[in-house]
């Protein structure tokens, strides 16, 4: 009886199995997309028209000539980011990224020579400040505070504001931005061809001679 029924329940199985093989959908191959072109032709090409070399200051260029139109790009790359920060100072690279934008002794300013008095003055009330912050003297952060605020203001009357971006813009530069990453900050706008010396000497004053105002 056992064996009966095993064999009734195995047909009933193999006949379930084989009307599936036969009422199953036939599944249509898709044919084998082609393979995508190769991009390597290009890159070749670019990295034919790449120029490289080094200034003795130690700054790379790194140089792909295209003549398509009368423009040039730059992106100045500086290795240095967040994990270069010290500890407890989380966001002071992101900080001197735009404060690379505030021009120089001579781009930002009205008259840097009696700016820079009252900049020096800021620095001590500074000093002074963080000093009275780890004792613990309320009075005399009151009174720093307040010196801090009127010297601010008094320095401000020589700030021309956005003075960088003002002679990108009336150069016919676009694009001015910047970025901060892990381990790179960049430096990045567009002018006309002929403007490349204004975007040497606009670097090299971001760099060698900054005023953090």
């Amino acid at each position: 009886m056992f064996k009966g029924f095993f064999r009734q329940k195995l047909l009933i199985a193999c006949c379930v199995a084989v009307l599936g093989c036969q009422i199953a959908p036939t599944i249509a191959l898709a044919d084998t997309p082609a393979a995508a072109p190769s991009i390597q032709p290009y890159l070749d090409q670019v990295i034919e028209n790449i120029t490289e070399f080094t200034l003795d200051n130690g700054l790379r260029f790194i140089v792909l000539e295209n003549n398509d139109a009368p423009v040039v790009s730059f992106v100045t790359y500086a290795d240095v980011g967040g994990v270069d920060e010290p500890d407890g100072k989380t966001g002071v690279a992101h900080f001197l990224e735009h404060l690379a934008f505030k021009g120089s002794t001579t781009l930002g300013t009205t008259d840097y020579q009696a700016e820079q008095k009252v900049l020096d003055r800021l620095d001590l009330i500074f000093a002074d400040l963080q000093m009275a912050k780890q004792v613990g003297n309320e009075q005399a952060i009151a009174e720093l505070e307040a010196q801090f605020t009127e010297v601010q203001d008094e320095a401000s009357q020589y700030i021309v504001q956005n003075a960088f971006g003002q002679v990108v813009e009336s150069a016919g530069g676009v694009g001015l931005n910047a970025a901060t990453a892990a381990d790179y900050t960049q430096y990045f706008y567009s002018f006309p061809s002929n403007k490349l010396e204004l975007w040497m000497s606009l670097e090299s004053q971001r760099f060698l001679d900054p005023v953090f105002r």
